[in-house]
């Protein structure tokens, strides 16, 4: 986990407008947000950055941003019908697109181009040329922030 004061959020947003926080902590796996959900960080309302392409920040920000870095894939389950992967919540949608296509993993490669990152496109149920994230997406693992602790979702 990596934190620093007074910074610029503009390289975390896809408008590029030069909006400052006065804590930045940037989560790079489960364990540097445990770290934080230990020391109250979710008491403090943060705000969730990942690829920032769905945010207008309008103003400085007085409260905790959590920089979603959480980067990784792997192979879960693979049979001649089928293939599942696990990504982490913060790797970029696009490149992550781009390495099921030269891997060969077809399902996928309608949805290149979009910006944002893994994480948020369950939310989102991204869509492109027919193909909705729900025509191939089979769970998500997340933190329940009100809880405070793991849940599994399908």
């Amino acid at each position: 986990m990596n934190s620093e004061n007074l910074i610029s959020l503009k390289p975390y947003n896809t408008f590029g407008l030069d909006v400052s926080c006065t804590e930045l902590h940037t989560v790079d796996s489960r364990e540097s947000l445990e770290s934080l959900i230990e020391v109250g960080i979710f008491e403090r309302n943060p705000k969730i950055i990942s690829g920032g392409s769905n945010l207008l920040l309008t103003a400085n920000i007085a409260q905790p941003v959590l920089l979603n870095r959480i980067k990784g894939n792997r192979i879960q389950e693979e049979t001649e019908e089928h293939i599942i992967i696990e990504f982490g919540a913060g790797e970029s949608w696009h490149d992550s697109v781009l390495h099921a296509v030269a891997n060969n993993w077809g399902g996928m490669e309608n949805l290149s181009l979009i910006p944002g990152c893994m994480g948020a496109a369950p939310i989102q149920n991204i869509g492109a040329y027919g193909i909705e994230l729900k025509d191939i997406f089979h769970e998500l693992k997340a933190f329940h922030i009100l809880k405070v602790n793991i849940i599994l979702s399908t």
